[in-house]
């Protein structure tokens, strides 16, 4: 989506919207109710930003999909 909108995606950028999805998630929406799991599902909510940056930086470069890791 971010490629095909040409958007401008920063690693400060990514970093803020990880930073902020763990708060909201674990703060936000009361995780921390949930004690560890609730920390666990706010921590990778805030990777998935972090992965979705590298899937960005990947199709930015014009690496086709699955030759990641060969």
């Amino acid at each position: 989506k971010w490629v095909a909108d040409k958007r401008r995606v920063t690693w400060g950028k990514t970093l803020w919207r990880s930073l902020d999805r763990v708060f909201r998630s674990y703060l936000g929406k009361r995780g921390y109710r949930e004690g560890y799991l609730g920390f666990l599902l706010a921590m990778l909510a805030g990777w998935y930003q972090v992965l979705s940056y590298a899937k960005y930086l990947e199709l930015k470069a014009g690496m086709p999909r699955g030759d990641a890791w060969s």
